[in-house]
This record gives C-alpha cells, structure tokens and sequence, in this order.
C-alpha cells in the first residue's frame, strides 16, 4: 500500500526531469493597488489539532495531498 502521510513525503532530483516554461503575466481581477495581501489564520492551532488527533481527519487530507 502507498504511504499517504505527508509528513513522510520526499522529492527526487528535479532538475534534469522537468522542462521549465514562462507565459505572459496578466492582470487578476483581485485585490489591486497593494503591493501584498496578508491573511493569517487565527484558528491554526486548533485546525492542526484537529489533524494531529482525528485520524479520519488525518486521512482526509492525507488522501487530498496525494
């Protein structure tokens, strides 16, 4: 069975695999006139509480990561 916990995950050498492209830049239809948009997540500790304690959770976002 494939090992579906992100915190095991591990990446190879990518560097001779991928062929890199560009595109144009283009103007979104988000916030404009700021340079940067923070937001922070107030309920972080709580949220990874719940990842941490809740294995039906744990295999949720494990299965959506794969």
């Amino acid at each position: 069975m494939s090992e579906t916990n992100i915190s095991n995950s591990s990446y190879g050498d990518m560097a001779n695999t991928i062929t890199n492209y560009t595109v144009a830049t283009m103007q979104t239809d988000g916030v404009s006139g700021q340079k940067e948009t923070e937001w922070q997540n107030t309920n972080w500790g709580q949220q990874l509480g719940y990842y941490k304690k809740l294995p039906e959770l744990r295999a949720a976002v494990d299965a959506l990561a794969t």
